[in-house]
């Protein structure tokens, strides 16, 4: 495990390597492929967890592509279990996309959940030894209370913390039990960073509520609680877009290059699409149901589009899960019986991973793209189909997505309403181009806000927050001596 020179710490659930026995690959994912690179220029410590006996394969094996220390830190798998699949992934998740009636509000997964992540903490504290100058950066709402354990251990290093999900509305938020002590957790953190500016005002505004003795200031961008001033700011995350870019300009695009539908398109000479994770936030069953609709009302269109939805198996052990790929493949059954043909079929269903340079030629043949998650922190795909799609395509996406805070021009839909997305289908269908202009200047905006420039922006941001905070301090110190 080596320590020396390194200048930040990197805190995950999940491992940067796809596969522990093999020990090579880059795990796929917007936060593996977001953080990689910076890991390499801090000469970095990657944490995560790792059921027991996968943490001493580790050292066994020198991963493609590492570049710098992996720490696992080992978890039992009944404990893993609560903390991941019970409280992070049945409670949290949940709830902060909005699905109340989904949230396992019982049980003993919490304890769990706080046990995990001191044993995070403990990890950190003996790679740390007592240097000052390691930055300490944790991902995500499986470790919020990570930093919390380190300033109970006397830590005083910098802390970052990013939430790669949506914060909720304090009138859902509220609902979580533990509620007053998840905030105070994170308030022991020095820069918290969200994707978007409405999640930092959801924050504030459970902050000013719940914990009663925090006070923000300066037009809600410090939160000072007891003796800390912590610093929130929106960092929307993006995309390795020179990469993306490379994929495309190696070689021409035509349909041989998907080989595995070209029988299904049959007479299509239209074709949408749809990429997610097969989860219940990304409504894909709502989605379904709007397309449905087209299909009923635009007889036209019927041999003429169809509709490829890619939906990546997801947590497949979790009931919901279960129970939601059940009612997709059920959808999907029903509407390719009632509307298709001998030698078509309306939806062509992928319900499995695709490699990403197969993926990019999937963005590159859509007409359209259908991105109407219910509730979604950013969604990357939204930014991949900018980068990539033909120039008469259209973008659809969901008005509750992160990145329609950004993409304010482009065809934003409320994920719930089918007639309002079969329209924006009609549309889109009848127009090809209409959002040529636009998406080009989306794309120029993605190039230059790529994942490395939203990785370095945090790191910044980090190594002057205590500059930052002090200068502000004294700032409020001038003013009260000014008004007494």
């Amino acid at each position: 495990m080596r320590k020396d020179n390194t200048q930040l710490i990197i805190v995950s659930n999940r491992a940067p390597i796809a596969d522990y026995y093999k020990g090579t690959g880059l795990t796929v994912g917007g936060l593996a492929t977001a953080l990689h690179r910076v890991a390499i220029d801090q000469n970095a410590t990657w944490i995560f967890s790792a059921e027991a006996g996968e943490d001493k394969l580790i050292g066994y094996k020198s991963p493609d592509n590492i570049e710098y220390t992996l720490c696992p830190v080992p978890v039992s798998k009944k404990e893993y279990k609560a903390f991941y699949d019970g409280y992070s992934n049945s409670l949290i998740w949940p709830l902060f996309h909005y699905f109340p009636d989904k949230a396992s509000f019982g049980g003993d997964d919490w304890a769990s959940y706080q046990a995990v992540n001191k044993k995070f903490a403990i990890q950190i504290l003996e790679l740390i030894e007592d240097n000052p100058d390691v930055t300490i950066w944790i991902q995500d709402y499986h470790l919020m209370l990570v930093a919390k354990y380190l300033r109970n251990f006397g830590v005083t290093n910098r802390i970052g913390f990013f939430l790669h999900i949506p914060f909720p509305t304090y009138e859902v938020f509220r609902l979580l039990p533990q509620r007053a002590e998840i905030l105070e957790a994170m308030l022991s953190i020095d820069l918290i960073g969200f994707h978007t500016k409405s999640y930092v005002t959801n924050f504030f505004r459970s902050v000013k509520t719940i914990v009663k003795e925090a006070v923000s200031f300066e037009t809600d961008k410090f939160i000072r609680y007891k003796d800390r001033v912590v610093y929130v700011k929106d960092f929307p995350i993006s995309v390795d877009s020179q990469m993306i870019k490379d994929l495309v300009s190696a070689r021409p695009f035509t349909t041989v290059d998907l080989p595995s539908i070209g029988k299904a398109l049959g007479s299509a000479t239209m074709i949408g699409l749809g990429v997610d994770r097969l989860d219940y936030t990304k409504g894909i069953l709502e989605r379904f149901r709007a397309l449905e609709l087209f299909f009923q009302k635009n007889a036209k269109y019927r041999g003429k589009m169809t509709f490829v939805q890619i939906a990546v198996p997801s947590r497949g052990s979790v009931p919901d899960y279960q129970s939601y790929k059940s009612a997709v493949d059920e959808i999907v059954t029903r509407i390719n019986g009632q509307y298709g043909t001998m030698d078509w079929q309306p939806i062509i269903y992928i319900n499995r991973s695709i490699p990403f340079e197969m993926l990019v030629n999937y963005y590159r043949m859509a007409d359209f793209a259908l991105i109407t998650p219910i509730r979604d922190g950013m969604n990357l795909v939204a930014k991949e189909f900018i980068l990539t799609c033909k120039p008469e395509a259209s973008l659809i996406l969901s008005e509750v997505a992160g990145a329609a805070e950004e993409f304010t021009r482009a065809s934003l839909v409320n994920p719930y309403n089918q007639e309002q997305i079969s329209n924006a289908i009609l549309y889109s269908l009848e127009n090809p181009g209409y959002q040529q202009a636009i998406i080009e200047d989306y794309r120029e905006h993605i190039m230059k806000h790529d994942v490395h420039e939203w990785a370095s922006s945090f790191i910044t941001e980090m190594k002057n927050i205590n500059s930052a905070a002090s200068d502000l301090i004294q700032a409020e110190l001038k003013a009260a001596q000014y008004n007494n």
